[in-house]
Protein backbone atom coordinates (compact mmCIF):
# COMPACT_ATOMS: atom_id res chain seq x y z
CA UNK A 1 0.00 0.00 0.00
CA UNK A 2 1.77 3.01 -1.00
CA UNK A 3 1.68 6.74 0.81
CA UNK A 4 -0.45 8.08 -1.95
CA UNK A 5 -3.09 5.37 -1.45
CA UNK A 6 -2.85 5.91 1.97
CA UNK A 7 -3.56 9.92 1.83
CA UNK A 8 -6.33 9.02 -0.56
CA UNK A 9 -8.14 7.04 1.86
CA UNK A 10 -7.63 9.36 5.03
CA UNK A 11 -9.37 12.69 3.41
CA UNK A 12 -12.26 11.46 2.42
CA UNK A 13 -12.58 9.96 6.22
CA UNK A 14 -11.24 12.87 7.75
CA UNK A 15 -13.96 15.08 5.51
CA UNK A 16 -16.52 12.70 6.49
CA UNK A 17 -16.29 13.00 9.93
CA UNK A 18 -15.52 16.56 10.07
CA UNK A 19 -19.13 17.20 7.71
CA UNK A 20 -20.64 14.75 10.20
CA UNK A 21 -19.82 16.40 13.17
CA UNK A 22 -20.72 19.97 11.56
CA UNK A 23 -23.98 18.00 10.19
CA UNK A 24 -25.06 16.86 13.42
CA UNK A 25 -24.69 20.09 15.43
CA UNK A 26 -26.85 21.88 13.40
CA UNK A 27 -29.12 18.70 13.51
CA UNK A 28 -29.57 19.29 17.10
CA UNK A 29 -29.73 22.24 17.43
CA UNK A 30 -32.36 22.78 15.08
CA UNK A 31 -33.71 19.55 17.70
CA UNK A 32 -33.48 21.61 20.40
CA UNK A 33 -35.44 24.62 18.95
CA UNK A 34 -38.07 22.43 17.85
CA UNK A 35 -38.63 21.36 21.30
CA UNK A 36 -38.40 24.75 23.31
CA UNK A 37 -41.16 25.22 20.00
CA UNK A 38 -43.34 22.27 21.33
CA UNK A 39 -42.92 23.82 24.73
CA UNK A 40 -43.95 26.83 24.10
CA UNK A 41 -47.15 25.61 22.43
CA UNK A 42 -45.98 26.49 18.80
CA UNK A 43 -48.89 25.60 15.94
CA UNK A 44 -48.42 21.90 15.30
CA UNK A 45 -48.53 21.81 11.74
CA UNK A 46 -45.43 23.99 11.24
CA UNK A 47 -43.80 21.40 13.78
CA UNK A 48 -44.78 18.96 11.83
CA UNK A 49 -42.92 20.12 8.57
CA UNK A 50 -39.78 20.90 10.12
CA UNK A 51 -39.67 17.33 11.70
CA UNK A 52 -39.73 15.80 8.32
CA UNK A 53 -37.72 18.52 6.86
CA UNK A 54 -34.98 17.93 9.33
CA UNK A 55 -35.38 13.75 8.85
CA UNK A 56 -35.20 14.27 4.55
CA UNK A 57 -32.10 16.17 5.17
CA UNK A 58 -30.48 14.04 7.09
CA UNK A 59 -31.47 11.12 5.07
CA UNK A 60 -30.28 12.74 1.82
CA UNK A 61 -27.55 13.97 3.63
CA UNK A 62 -26.31 10.21 4.52
CA UNK A 63 -27.36 9.22 0.99
CA UNK A 64 -25.14 11.53 -0.17
CA UNK A 65 -22.10 10.64 2.22
CA UNK A 66 -22.60 7.08 1.44
CA UNK A 67 -21.82 8.23 -2.38
CA UNK A 68 -18.07 8.30 -0.92
CA UNK A 69 -18.14 4.98 0.48
CA UNK A 70 -18.41 3.12 3.75
CA UNK A 71 -15.26 4.17 5.50
CA UNK A 72 -16.52 7.95 4.47
CA UNK A 73 -20.37 6.94 5.62
CA UNK A 74 -19.26 5.38 9.25
CA UNK A 75 -16.83 8.49 9.65
CA UNK A 76 -19.58 10.45 8.81
CA UNK A 77 -21.93 8.62 11.48
CA UNK A 78 -19.29 8.86 14.60
CA UNK A 79 -19.32 12.45 13.62
CA UNK A 80 -22.77 12.64 13.89
CA UNK A 81 -23.00 10.50 17.09
CA UNK A 82 -19.81 12.72 18.47
CA UNK A 83 -22.33 15.60 18.36
CA UNK A 84 -25.10 13.91 19.62
CA UNK A 85 -23.21 13.06 22.75
CA UNK A 86 -22.56 16.68 23.03
CA UNK A 87 -25.91 17.76 22.56
CA UNK A 88 -27.32 14.90 25.28
CA UNK A 89 -24.31 16.31 27.79
CA UNK A 90 -25.00 20.16 27.32
CA UNK A 91 -28.95 19.44 27.66
CA UNK A 92 -28.51 17.26 30.61
CA UNK A 93 -26.17 20.24 32.15
CA UNK A 94 -28.84 22.68 31.61
CA UNK A 95 -31.08 21.18 33.79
Amino acid sequence: MSAHHIAGTVAPIALGAASGTIFGWVYFMLLRHWSAAYIARAPVLGLGASALARMAIAAAFFTLTAHWGAPSLLACFFGFLLARTHAVRRARAAL
